[in-house]
């Protein structure tokens, strides 16, 4: 048993008990010195309280029997009579601890006991002196023992300390016992619980009810026992759910898998068709710009002729309104398409630019002129602000021309009475050109500045919606910036007018160092 025991600690990572470093061993360590302590203070009074006693007793009894000779010997004359004196000495020697005694005239003994001997050759013991009679002539010496005084002491001792020692023995047994009962009990048993647990994962509860400190470690201990039976029996129900849930989200998620790869194929479907027609549309109108502007232009031209009268009067002056109307309803429509066609041109990958050497200025001059009339119709004014030092860049006039148009057309049209149009231009450190278009127009929210840089971008407010467009110019003229290789960037604030800034690269140029620039950058 003792040894499954051994090898149960060992199995529980305890090493095996040793009586020596056990509690009940601390707790004899502890004990012993304290009743040591107080035992042997008390021994050692006890046994000087009953010498005292003995003492106090001897004392009061060699005392009463000198005394009782001293008055019978004061009643007669013992120097007349020394054998009355000798009877008289006699029952001293009764006393156990009697020696000798002399009756005494000065230096001359009267009388002795014992008899002819008396306490010449006796030096121990301890001497009491008597003076007899009321003149005190006569002295009544007698020498007593302790003796039975150190034989009782020496026997208060023994007995002390054995009943000591017995009383020791008891209570170190009635520590063992008890601690075993009271301590080592309620421990094994806890400990066998822990063990039982640790090796088998089962809870054992332990079935002892106690009122003291132990009993109420080992009622937490079974409560907490208790909690970890319910917290695993809930936490089994909850895996029994997850593993439930985890099911059904598999099933859910094959499901959905199984849909999203139908919505996915749908999707491509979809956009897959949608490219194509978009591409069949961008196709279909750079395929059909001729056969749009064609007619365009005979009806533009023909309008102009009849307005003119070129081939004589019209007739009724009506005529003349409906065939100007006729005309500025055809350039509308022709510019219109043309935005349409050029974007469907980029969106094809069929533009083509004809580059050559441009002098910006020039081209901003020319831009300025065609703008003007509706500037002066809008009562806004016009300024040039084009830097003396731009350097010449190479690219397509038209397309530069009409970039230019289009933003000082926009800038017009949300721009108030009374305001004003500047275009700026310059050349970077680094080379290449920056033109900007800037008005003090309606202006744009931030948040709407995506929308008006869209396709067909309409911004909804009760100011744009006054202004005519198709919400082109602004894309149309980033797509043909782009092609050049630069970018367009468009800053504006409600109230504060709008400035739009397109960057041509070094690349472009071909003065002031442009060759060499566009030289090196093909080389590397």
């Amino acid at each position: 048993m003792r040894d499954a025991r051994k090898a149960a600690r060992r199995r529980a990572g305890l090493r095996p008990g040793r009586p020596w470093n056990g509690l009940l061993a601390k707790f004899l360590v502890l004990l012993t010195p304290v009743f040591l302590v107080l035992a042997i203070p008390g021994i050692g009074f006890l046994i000087h309280y009953e010498l005292s006693v003995d003492r106090e007793s001897l004392a009061a009894r060699i005392g009463n029997g000198a005394a009782r000779a001293a008055i019978a010997l004061a009643r007669h004359d013992p120097e007349r009579n020394p054998r009355l004196a000798r009877d008289f000495l006699a029952p001293l020697a009764a006393d156990r601890a009697f020696l000798c005694a002399e009756l005494r005239a000065g230096d001359r003994v009267v009388a002795a006991q014992p008899p002819r001997q008396g306490c010449k050759t006796l030096t121990a013991g301890h001497t009491l002196a008597l003076p007899i009679g009321e003149d005190g002539r006569l002295t009544l010496v007698m020498r007593f023992s302790d003796a039975e005084l150190k034989k009782a002491e020496e026997l208060q001792s023994l007995v002390s300390y054995s009943v000591v020692g017995i009383a020791f023995l008891v209570a170190l047994l009635a520590s063992f016992v008890g601690f075993r009962l009271i301590v080592t009990r309620p421990l094994r048993l806890l400990t066998e619980s822990i063990r039982h647990t640790a090796e088998t994962g089962e809870r054992q509860p332990i079935d002892l009810d106690t009122r003291d400190e132990l009993g109420m470690v080992i009622a937490a201990y079974n409560e907490m026992l208790a909690r970890d039976g319910e917290r695993e029996r809930a936490l089994k129900i909850a895996n029994a759910k997850l593993r439930d849930s985890q099911s059904e989200l598999a099933h859910l998620n094959k499901a959905l898998e199984r849909r999203v790869a139908e919505r996915t194929g749908a999707l491509e479907t979809e956009k897959l068709r949608a490219e194509t027609a978009n591409h069949a549309k961008s196709q279909f109108l750079a395929n059909m710009s001729h056969e749009l502007r064609t007619p365009l232009n005979a009806i533009i031209g023909f309008s102009e002729i009849m307005g003119k009268e070129m081939f004589g009067p019209l007739g009724n002056p009506r005529y003349r309104a409906y065939v100007s109307d006729i005309n500025l309803s055809g350039e509308h429509l022709f510019h219109l398409i043309n935005d349409i066609l050029d974007l469907s041109k980029i969106e094809a990958g069929r533009i083509e630019l004809k580059e050559e050497v441009i002098d910006f200025a020039e081209i901003a001059a020319s831009a300025l002129r065609i703008v003007s009339e509706r500037a002066e119709a809008a009562d806004l004014t016009l300024d040039n602000q084009l830097d003396p030092d731009l350097v010449r860049i190479r690219g397509d006039r038209v397309k530069l021309k009409q970039i230019l148009v289009n933003l000082l057309g926009n800038a017009i049209k949300f721009t108030d009475p009374g305001g004003s149009v500047t275009i700026r231009a310059w050349s970077p450190d680094r080379g290449g050109l920056v033109f900007q278009v800037i008005d003090t127009g309606i202006g744009i929210a931030p948040e709407d500045i995506a929308t008006a840089m869209a396709r067909f971008g309409q911004i909804d407010g009760a100011l744009s919606r006054r202004r005519a467009g198709t919400g082109l110019g602004l894309p149309l003229s980033q797509a043909l910036a782009e092609a050049h290789g630069g970018s367009l960037e468009l800053q504006s604030r409600p109230g504060f007018g709008t400035t739009v800034t397109v960057c041509l690269p070094e690349a472009r140029a071909e003065a002031a160092g442009g060759v060499e620039k566009r030289a090196a950058l093909a080389r590397e």
